[in-house]
């Protein structure tokens, strides 16, 4: 069975979006690429549109295989030429790419499973679940989300039988079934006072016997750098837990003439 790896219900993209693209060929009259969300449809990313800085060597720049993210610049929908541009890409287009890619892989992962075990066509699985999805929640990841979060199917426009609805939301319950955040943070706390070491160790036990803070895992990389972490499902309370406990250790800290620096925070 062949499997596409649309992510749009359109089949061409629209000028001005940003996109992702595989690197096929390079040769004089351009550089061939595919457009990876629209089911490797063929593009060209003129040498003129490769970076605004000079390049010496467009061999050693680009590289066959490789993964760009461009800016669409030109469609032809009669010929369906398109153009793209890697100069003309924004940092912050270049991180939502990143995101929404991420997110794309998801759902072409579930329409998929979804396909081989009803053995239904991979598009005829799109227009009967995903593009209905997309058009009501913007994108489908958020659509998939909600099913997981409420066990409720959302689209009533076709007729499903119960066993396309459970290969539905069986599917969405494996790959969608944790939808916690993880916050983790480096930090550095001195104390300059003759019994710095035991008063480092007691700071941290005594923050951590409030029931707030039960379920931060905390642990000594090399002293005096800490490294602290905690899963939660809410996004607002997990950031708003962290944060009181750092607070807490910071006040105790400076409370003792030491000194308190976070160097590094991650949220997935």
């Amino acid at each position: 069975m062949d499997f596409s790896t649309r992510d749009f219900e359109t089949v061409l993209p629209e000028c001005g979006n940003a996109t992702i693209i595989s690197i096929n060929d390079l040769n004089e009259m351009g550089i061939y690429v595919s457009l990876i969300e629209f089911d490797n449809i063929e593009g060209l990313l003129l040498f003129s549109e490769v970076s605004r800085r000079r390049i010496r060597s467009m061999a050693k720049l680009i590289k066959i295989g490789k993964k760009e993210i461009v800016s669409i610049i030109r469609v032809d929908t009669d010929k369906s030429y398109i153009d793209v541009s890697k100069r003309q890409i924004t940092d912050i287009e270049t991180n939502y790419m990143r995101k929404k890619r991420k997110f794309g892989k998801i759902t072409n992962l579930i329409s998929n499973n979804i396909s081989r075990f009803l053995c239904l066509n991979f598009e005829e699985t799109r227009l009967r679940w995903v593009w209905q999805l997309g058009r009501k929640y913007c994108h489908v990841i958020k659509a998939f989300k909600v099913v997981s979060k409420f066990k409720k199917y959302l689209i009533t426009s076709i007729d499903l039988t119960n066993r396309e609805v459970e290969v539905f939301s069986d599917n969405i319950k494996q790959k969608i079934s944790d939808n916690s955040l993880r916050i983790e943070v480096e930090f550095e706390m001195l104390s300059f006072s003759s019994n710095g070491v035991d008063i480092l160790k007691n700071v941290i036990l005594g923050i951590k016997k409030n029931p707030l803070f039960l379920n931060i895992q905390c642990k000594s990389l090399v002293t005096p750098r800490y490294f602290v972490c905690l899963l939660g499902k809410s996004k607002k309370k997990t950031i708003k837990v962290i944060i009181a406990f750092l607070k807490s250790i910071s006040n105790k800290i400076l409370t003792e003439k030491g000194i308190f620096q976070i160097f590094k925070i991650s949220i997935n």
